[in-house]
């Protein structure tokens, strides 16, 4: 979250940016206009050095704004190049500047037929606004655009290309598009390539998984389970994060496998990793790539793991969490009882989760049914930590208890929390998450604006 707050910043600063330069400038052009230094001698020649420092100094401003951002590895927000929005950002810049002096004009025409005089200011901003209009174009139109009548011409994961090959079953070209793209980030001079990994615009509606970018939660909101945090910064967060170090250790990120009691809050774990990470996240059930369908199974899950390779070229990662994961890995019996497509979706999945690390994708999966799990997912490489979520003990359901009040207006004093989570033994996340929602609606019924002791009381079983 706080990566793509920063990018906003950097590329609503390039439209201050502009709108100020265009202002300024046109107002010393416009000057020079009307009473120029030494009687004219210099004219247009002052113009002419005004423009060009326009052109010097935007081009300044705007490689101190994309080397910041290139810096920390942020080529894209919400799925857009952050060249073309900065672009964007520079021609709004421009526009608001020659807005009010045309509104002017426009005004005084109404009155009076405009005369050169007149014309002047407008003709100044405009001048002054064309290098930085030529800048944001070039800006605008930098990305390169892959040509579906090309599809290998260039090492991207672009998602068009990705569902055209997955639909003519063309597992090749995937893997040579993956093989080609691990190369030119190996060796930046494969391909004439910059040693920065290469912009990617995602349209996330073309997508066939519903992929989120800000899930609204982060480990804060957690209640308790400061263990299970501690051991997802250590597994996963940190070895993204270090970066170069990490990758000089030969350290990768972890797939974490999630068990436990249902309603002990497995999925709002994954939304709060996704937001830490600041990576854009699936969330799904076992059965949204399972089919009744022969052979479709296997390729809903090629499928799900190419656009997460095509999100995480563009966003720098992904997460792929799925619930009831035992319904996709499902243990494999030896006798002839397996169904030969259950053993198809295991062996697609399994081929998948051993590339993650080389993606930078992060495979997220919760069951109750541990047992039900495919042992050969299990093994390094595949699944590496299983994590135990089981139910909260005391201290732990008074945390979940604060964390879901403190999204509440309430008046509720840490006395009652402690007794209320004193008197709860055995439920679990979403049963203490209930409770407060209950006694929110008891609030809402008593036209109060604010959750009071007594409604706390009142929702609690008798």
């Amino acid at each position: 979250m706080l990566k793509r707050v920063a990018t906003a910043v950097a590329i609503a600063a390039g439209g201050v940016a502009a709108y100020f330069i265009t202002r300024f400038s046109g107002g010393l052009i416009a000057s020079q206009l009307s009473d120029p230094v030494l009687g004219g001698w210099l004219w247009p020649a002052v113009p002419a050095i005004i423009c060009v420092g326009v052109l010097v100094v935007a081009t300044a401003i705007t490689g101190l704004l994309m080397g910041s951002l290139d810096s920390h590895g942020i080529n894209s927000i919400a799925g857009y190049d952050t060249h073309r929005l900065l672009g964007v950002a520079g021609l709004y810049g421009t526009g608001a500047a020659l807005l009010p002096t045309t509104v002017e004009i426009l005004l005084s025409a109404t009155v009076l037929p405009p005369t050169i005089g007149s014309l002047t200011p407008l003709v100044s901003s405009a001048l002054a606004a064309a290098p930085i209009v030529i800048i944001s174009l070039v800006l605008w139109a930098e990305p390169n655009e892959v040509s579906l009548d090309d599809e290998r011409s260039e090492p991207e994961f672009h998602p068009e290309y990705v569902k055209q090959a997955t639909k003519r079953g063309d597992i090749h070209a995937i893997s040579d598009l993956a093989s080609a793209n691990e190369a030119s980030e190996r060796d930046p001079t494969a391909d004439g390539s910059p040693d920065q990994r290469e912009a990617h615009e995602i349209n996330y509606a073309e997508l066939d998984y519903d992929w989120q970018d800000d899930t609204g939660v982060c480990f804060d909101d957690v209640g308790g389970l400061s263990n299970v945090k501690s051991e997802l910064q250590r597994e996963v967060i940190l070895p993204l994060s270090a970066g170069e170090r990490a990758a000089g250790l030969g350290v990768t990120p972890s797939n974490i496998l999630f068990y436990g009691p249902p309603g002990t809050g497995k999925t709002y774990l994954a939304k709060a990793l996704s937001s830490e990470l600041d990576f854009p996240v699936a969330i799904l059930t076992g059965s949204a790539v399972n089919s009744k369908w022969i052979n479709e199974s296997a390729a809903q899950v090629q499928t799900l793991f190419e656009e997460a390779r095509s999100i995480a070229a563009a966003e720098g990662g992904a997460i792929i969490f799925i619930d009831e994961v035992d319904s996709v890995l499902k243990q494999r019996a030896d006798d002839a009882g397996t169904h030969a497509e259950d053993t198809k979706v295991v062996n697609e999945f399994l081929g998948h989760l051993e590339d993650t690390g080389e993606y930078n994708i992060v495979f997220v999966g919760a069951t109750n049914r541990l047992e039900s799990i495919d042992m050969a997912g299990m093994r390094a490489g595949r699944i590496d930590q299983k994590i135990e979520i089981g139910k909260p003990d005391r201290d732990t359901r008074a945390k979940i208890l604060r964390a879901q009040l403190a999204e509440r207006p309430h008046t509720v004093p840490d006395r009652l929390i402690a007794d209320v989570a004193a008197q709860t033994e055995g439920y679990v996340a979403a049963d203490l998450e209930r409770l407060v929602t209950q006694a929110a609606k008891r609030a809402l019924q008593r036209e109060d604006n604010v959750i009071r002791p007594e409604d706390i009381v009142s929702a609690m079983p008798t």
